[in-house]
């Protein structure tokens, strides 16, 4: 199928389960995951009306930023090295792998030098998987939360994460359902904190994600293809 086509059954699923779980179809975003694919994939997605895509490493949104439209927006998916901080301020829109205290002081202080407010999602290690990055939910991360919220130029959208890399469906959906708990936990905690997003579901699991309330899926392989 083409991107045309693979992008208007994404939205079609998105819609149907949306309806069916009496969702607001549009707080629902889709992030086309456009790591390792070429520009002119990109671009014919944007042609399609894609606006919103997600890159995992800094230096392939380096390249990929300025060939497309200005009204494009990205999104970092993946890990940030502390060397890449800089410039991952100055080509995302948003950064989604907020995943230690350290790197959000770092974007911090870089926006601060940028007179700039960056967008980020907590990255949540929600199935405390021990090969995977992201912050672990125990007593400390309340600890760690409260420094977050007082940094002034990011701006905690919500939470991410990787559902549990499992074969049982419900097992998925209940890792799904622990980061909306969790948003809601720290909302009633801190009832300054404004965030109420969550960015979970891929390919694989964005229909567990958008019944447990995913206010944003991350599709790449459903749109593009195969990883290069």
């Amino acid at each position: 199928m083409s991107i045309k086509e693979n992008l208007e059954y994404i939205h079609n699923s998105i819609e149907e389960i949306a309806l069916k779980n009496n969702r607001d179809i549009s707080s629902i975003k889709l992030l086309a995951v456009s790591k390792t694919k070429p520009i002119e994939l990109l671009q014919e997605a944007y042609n399609e009306g894609q606006r919103l895509f997600g890159e995992n490493r800094v230096s392939e949104a380096e390249i990929k930023v300025p060939l497309l439209p200005k009204d494009a927006e990205f999104h970092l998916i993946g890990h940030l090295q502390s060397n890449k901080v800089k410039k991952a301020c100055k080509y995302f829109k948003c950064i989604q792998s907020v995943d230690s205290l350290k790197i959000a002081k770092k974007i911090d202080k870089t926006c601060y030098e940028f007179n700039k407010v960056m967008d980020v999602y907590l990255d949540i290690n929600i199935a405390n998987d021990k090969n995977k990055t992201g912050f672990i939910v125990n007593d400390s991360f309340f600890t760690i939360f409260e420094e977050l919220k007082e940094l002034k130029n990011i701006n905690i959208l919500g939470l991410m994460c990787i559902g549990a890399h499992v074969e049982d469906r419900d097992e998925i959906s209940n890792s799904f359902k622990d980061l909306r708990m969790l948003l809601n936990t720290l909302k009633s905690k801190y009832p300054d904190f404004n965030g109420d997003k969550l960015s979970m579901g891929m390919s694989s699991d964005y229909f567990e994600a958008i019944k447990e309330g995913s206010t944003m899926v991350r599709i790449g392989s459903s749109i593009f293809g195969s990883r290069l």
